[in-house]
């Protein structure tokens, strides 16, 4: 009696049993140890959704119960699934127009304030100024030096020469001496044009105008390589972040890998070319003639006329 019980509660479970064998040859047993444990596994399921909504946003309230304990379960049927399925599209879809509305009335904000601000300080761009500075900075990074101009011979002493391309060695100084030194000797080779002008620029304006050339070089460098860095890892933060969080961010991965072998290429070659224009100067110092860093030479030249460059 107890095994027709227990077959009749297994086949309103859904499940097929029209080819079990007669009573006298079922296995009790193994029925009773099948069920117990089909039991305890949906109680465990049912026991993971305590809330009154799971993750995917179907309610506990709507979904059918079993017919043997009354415990919730998850949609089993092809009309529950429908069910579910329109209720995510409905959720998804009220989101999109809510985010939507958000942004939009974001961006008419953002407008507003940008007009406001322009209207109030009257500092709307003029097409023709924004083109101007587009042509000076162009201007600007096609000519490097100034116009005519050109390496000279002077009349400075062999130690003015000596003390002029050391001032331009520090620069390969500070590769070697920091790189065996863990960085501790940089500051000591960085400092050295910086002193060499200061006791050379009442004695010899050869010596000090190859100095500030040289300190100029390396601070330059210098600024603009952390610049870069840092800007990059704010950049790079950023823009990982906003990836992460769109769809579409996916798609954008391969310009970010782009973007980080650039910066690297380019952090590479601002030291890199510093050191090559230095062994640059270390021989026209030894030569006794004039030199000037691409852009830098151009602003001391506004310090240093070109006449200083001989000693009066």
């Amino acid at each position: 009696m107890a095994s027709d019980d227990l077959l009749r509660k297994r086949k309103n479970d859904n499940s097929n049993y029209d080819d079990l064998a007669p009573e006298d040859e079922v296995d009790l047993d193994e029925l009773v140890k099948n069920y117990n444990q089909k039991r305890k596994n949906d109680q465990r399921y049912n026991d993971s959704y305590d809330d009154d909504e799971d993750e995917v946003g179907y309610s506990k309230s709507k979904r059918s119960e079993t017919p043997d304990s009354g415990d919730l379960r998850r949609p089993r049927t092809r009309e529950e699934w429908e069910e579910w399925g329109r209720r995510m599209g409905s959720n998804l879809e009220q989101m999109g127009e809510k985010f939507g509305k958000k942004a939009e009335e974001w961006g008419d904000k953002v407008a507003r304030q940008m007009d406001d601000w322009s209207r109030k300080k009257g500092r709307k761009l003029d097409p023709k100024v924004a083109r101007n500075i587009g042509e000076h900075l162009k201007q600007f990074l096609s000519h490097p030096y100034e116009a005519n101009y050109q390496a000279s011979s002077t009349n400075a002493t062999s130690d003015e020469r000596n003390i002029a391309a050391l001032a331009h060695g520090s620069i390969p100084l500070i590769f070697i001496g920091g790189t065996f030194s863990a960085g501790l000797a940089t500051p000591i080779f960085f400092l050295i044009p910086l002193v060499l002008y200061f006791m050379y620029r009442e004695k010899s304006n050869f010596v000090a105008r190859h100095a500030m050339n040289a300190f100029a070089a390396m601070l330059m460098a210098s600024i603009g390589w952390i610049v870069l860095i840092m800007g990059s890892a704010i950049i790079g933060v950023v823009l990982s972040i906003a990836l992460a969080l769109t769809v579409i961010g996916i798609l954008a991965i391969p310009f970010l890998w782009m973007f980080i072998v650039l910066v690297i290429l380019i952090s590479l070659l601002i030291p890199l070319g510093t050191f090559v224009f230095s062994i640059f100067g270390i021989f026209a110092a030894l030569s006794g003639r004039t030199f000037n860093y691409p852009y830098i030479g151009r602003w001391l030249n506004r310090r240093f006329p070109e006449a200083s460059w001989e000693n009066v």
